[in-house]
């Protein structure tokens, strides 16, 4: 089973959207929708909105018209956690026994964040995106390119 972990503040929800009036960044959540698409893939939410509820999360999922990425959502939606991560391989760590108590491994699951997880979990896939601009050329190719690579796997 392939998987991306989601933060949603920095990938999704940037400075940009904000100043352009949405909530979401629409290039990002496409580029996120057609990644699942390509590697049969499913979402599980990693970032710290998941403690406002599955309801909220699937209203911040689905802001972009015709791309509802909440229809990608694994049935164990989030990761489990804390009140909040005070440190990336708090998170990492989430993620990691996530993946363990789901049988995938660390090349089928894909990392969309904001903050360098890698950093503590050498073996972990990351697209990281900066803060406040989100996924640039590089962080859009590099999502593309584990898609591809998990389909060619199949």
């Amino acid at each position: 089973m392939n998987v991306i972990f989601l933060d949603f503040d920095g990938p999704i929800i940037t400075a940009r959207s904000r100043a352009a009036g949405l909530l979401t960044d629409p290039v990002a959540v496409r580029a996120i929708r057609n990644a699942l698409e390509d590697a049969t893939a499913r979402l599980v939410v990693s970032s710290s909105h998941r403690l406002n509820g599955k309801e909220h999360c699937v209203n911040v999922l689905d802001q972009v018209d015709g791309c509802k990425l909440s229809g990608y959502l694994h049935h164990d939606w989030s990761i489990e956690g804390h009140e909040n991560y005070p440190a990336a391989n708090t998170r990492g760590e989430a993620i990691r026994r996530w993946m363990n108590e789901h049988g995938v491994e660390w090349e089928q699951g894909l990392i969309i964040d904001d903050y360098p997880i890698q950093r503590y979990h050498p073996l972990a896939v990351q697209v990281y995106c900066e803060v406040t601009q989100g996924m640039n050329h590089v962080s859009l190719s590099r999502l593309a390119e584990w898609a591809a690579d998990r389909r060619a796997a199949r």
